[in-house]
């Protein structure tokens, strides 16, 4: 099992690394279920980076509390990276990340933490520098 501290380390040591490479959230709409499951392994390893150009969004407060589980004020999604995971678990079963996907369109995901059998993962939203500018004054 991992401790915590070394769960952190490899979070920080991701974002060193994705802000390096200019890495950037996996997009999956569009997808069908199958296709989704197979591009889960292509998201990347964002750790606690947010790229330029992105947001991440508070899962609980803009999908609602049903998502979140097992994250620190409902803020990422968790999920199974085992594929041992059963439905009523804490932690989402890839195929319900399948179906969160479709459901809401548009948003890229990220690797925020890895765990020994599951992952928190962020869900980013692109924005326009503009936007992001007006926003702030």
């Amino acid at each position: 099992m991992m401790s915590y501290s070394q769960i952190a380390d490899n979070a920080e040591r991701a974002a060193r690394n994705a802000k390096r490479h200019g890495t950037t959230p996996h997009h999956l709409s569009g997808l069908g279920d199958d296709a989704i499951r197979r591009e889960c392994m292509r998201i990347p390893f964002l750790g606690y980076c947010v790229p330029n150009g992105y947001e991440r969004v508070h899962v609980g407060q803009t999908f609602g509390d049903n998502y979140g589980y097992g994250t620190a004020d409902h803020a990422y999604l968790f999920v199974d990276s085992s594929g041992f995971g059963g439905r009523g678990e804490l932690a989402m079963t890839v195929g319900q990340f399948a179906e969160f996907v479709q459901r809401h369109p548009g948003y890229g995901y990220g690797i925020i933490e890895a765990r020994q059998f599951q992952i928190v993962l962020g869900v980013f939203c692109r924005y326009l520098v503009w936007e992001k500018r007006a926003r702030t004054r």
